[in-house]
């Protein structure tokens, strides 16, 4: 099966999903998806990326910054997703949505990657509302870091992201840069 042969919309749902499977104490390698060998739900699988240390967790709670995708059942939403979750140069980010009818708030989760030498980017579903509520006034980021794969008995994908935010070193060099500009 190729990348671009997907089986969506036929009764039985297959998904071509690459990832690396790692045995106990294995050497995870940056920026792929993988499962740990032992797992026991084998629908589950993570991602090992790494951001730039101009951003940190959103919340000092640890798991508070673990935030699931919402709307991401809707449309093409899913499929789209995954095309680009395996894609080269895979990203996700955000995008605010601020004519948005339900929330003013609101951000869009968005993927992009390269596939077959063609750059795509897709919006794939949204920050929750109370999430975009309660960080309104930060600029935010996000990381993969979970996929929860369809099976016969849970059709839908799952994603779940990392919350990022503005870390205070990158918000005191840009204040200061500034600072610098304005004397000149």
């Amino acid at each position: 099966m190729g990348l671009l042969d997907w089986l969506f919309g036929k009764k039985q749902q297959k998904v071509w999903f690459p990832f690396i499977i790692y045995d106990k104490g294995e050497q995870i390698e940056p920026n792929k998806w993988f499962q740990k060998e032992n797992w026991k739900n084998k629908s589950f699988v993570r991602y090992s990326g790494n951001w730039s240390s101009n951003w940190k967790y959103a919340s000092e709670y640890p798991g508070e910054s673990n935030v699931k995708v919402a709307g991401i059942s809707r449309g093409n939403r899913s499929s789209n997703f995954l095309k680009l979750a395996q894609s080269d140069g895979f990203k996700m980010y955000l995008k605010d949505d601020p004519t948005n009818p339900v929330n003013k708030n609101a951000r869009k989760v968005m993927a992009s990657g390269t596939i077959d030498g063609e750059f795509f980017k897709k919006h794939v579903g949204y920050l929750p509302d109370e999430i975009v509520n309660k960080y309104a006034n930060f600029e935010l980021n996000i990381s993969p870091k979970s996929v929860f794969l369809p099976t016969k008995k849970y059709p839908n994908v799952g994603v779940e992201v990392t919350l990022l935010q503005r870390s205070a070193r990158y918000l005191k060099k840009k204040a200061k840069e500034e600072a610098m500009m304005q004397k000149s």
